[in-house]
């Protein structure tokens, strides 16, 4: 049972890097190409920071209202085995 709870956890922080890392650089090119097609100068990159971080911070607060809890042992559920 541990070693296949292990290889469940390896390949789920392999889906997340695999999810993040190529997000993270699209995010960087994309952001550099609206500066350049934009032609933004220091205070309109600013603006533009703001606008995408509010945007981001009102889709997860949204996101976070909508959803219900799941179960998470340890956090909002007792562990089923304890006292072992």
């Amino acid at each position: 049972m541990h070693s296949l709870a292990h290889s469940l956890c390896i390949s789920l922080v392999c889906f997340a890097g695999f999810a993040t890392i190529p997000s993270g650089g699209g995010g960087t090119l994309f952001g550099g190409y609206l500066v350049k097609q934009l032609n933004l100068q220091c205070r309109g990159i600013f603006r533009l920071c703001l606008v995408t971080t509010g945007t981001v911070l009102v889709l997860t607060l949204t996101l976070l209202a909508r959803c219900e809890n799941m179960p998470f042992a340890g956090v909002n559920v007792d562990y089923a085995m304890r006292n072992r």
